[in-house]
């Protein structure tokens, strides 16, 4: 009897210990499991909040995901080609997996370490991720390596060409050198940055809208309202803007021809217009010596869910200075 009791207890031991084996290998295995890149936080707010990948429009996902195929067998067939790893990254910032284009442009850059484009591209993704020092390094680099070589557009990823516009690399680079500098609240030496970047905007208005927003702002940082104002005289409503419509009409509420009420439509639906424009409208506020109404549309550009918009960026820098 007591020998059969021993059996029966062994038995049971060893189903207890298989059941936990294959409890433990199901759990090895879940996270173990690379983590869905909507889910993975990238970054962390200035505002201390975790940062995961913005949705995608349903619509939108088919060919964007088509495109990052596309871009990791062409980079298959070129492993050691620049462009290569620029396209990946690049359809990677596509579909809001930052980190992941981020790690792209650096592998790139291991390759090329004098590549003026990867470092443009790598030290927007420092912005993105809240690393402004990382990001101004990149791009102060770019702008000494890019210095007199000829100029050349540089391609669109919007493939709706209704809503993209021409610019080229050394616009690039130096509308997010001055943007680093900027948020890093070096306000000085970003309106160099912006000047150089204003000058390379060729006779795109979306260019001159965007250049010349910052800029502004920049100006009025420093005080220097006359010169801001000055700025602002090519500024026209019927500029033909394909993507700078909230930079224009911030360019408009700078220059007074159009009222703070009216700055944000009651029907714009685009969070990063949204975010844009609210920052913008803070900026304003913060130049006419009202910190209330400031904090306000800060507060509103900061909580937009389109985290990579610049507007949200700086209205994050802004509420974590005070």
């Amino acid at each position: 009897m007591i020998k059969s009791r021993c059996s029966s207890l062994l038995r049971r031991a060893s189903l207890l210990f298989a059941a936990a084996a294959i409890g433990l290998c199901a759990c090895a295995s879940t996270d173990d499991a690379p983590l869905d890149p909507s889910q993975r936080v990238q970054a962390r707010s200035l505002l201390g909040e975790p940062l995961r990948a913005p949705p995608i429009a349903a619509a939108d996902r088919p060919a964007l995901e088509q495109r990052l195929l596309e871009a990791r067998a062409a980079r298959e067939l070129d492993p050691q080609g620049e462009l290569a790893s620029v396209w990946l990254g690049r359809r990677l910032s596509a579909l809001n997996r930052f980190d992941e284009a981020l790690d792209e442009f650096s592998r790139g850059l291991e390759l090329h370490p004098e590549s003026y484009k990867l470092l443009r591209f790598r030290g927007h993704r420092f912005i993105t991720l809240r690393k402004f020092e990382r990001a101004e390094n990149d791009l102060a680099e770019a702008a000494l390596l890019v210095r007199g070589q000829p100029d050349e557009d540089e391609p669109n990823s919007n493939p709706d060409a209704a809503k993209s516009y021409p610019s080229t690399i050394q616009h690039q680079i130096h509308y997010h050198l001055a943007l680093a500098r900027y948020l890093r609240g070096d306000f000085a030496r970003a309106a160099c940055a912006w000047s150089d970047c204003l000058h390379s905007a060729g006779d795109s208005p979306d260019a001159l809208c965007g250049a010349t927003n910052w800029y502004c702002a920049t100006l009025l940082r420093l005080g220097r309202e006359q010169d801001a104002r000055a700025l602002l005289e090519p500024i026209r409503a019927d500029l033909p803007v394909r993507e700078a419509g909230g930079y224009l009409r911030l360019c408009l509420l700078y220059k007074g021809e159009l009222a703070p009420e009216e700055l944000i439509p009651a029907d714009e639906t685009s969070a990063v217009n949204v975010a844009t424009l609210a920052y913008g409208l803070g900026n304003y506020w913060l130049a006419k010596g009202d910190k209330v109404k400031a904090r306000e549309a800060f507060v509103r550009a900061a909580s937009s869910p389109a985290w990579m918009a610049f507007g949200r960026i700086a209205a994050e820098v802004e509420l974590a200075r005070r």
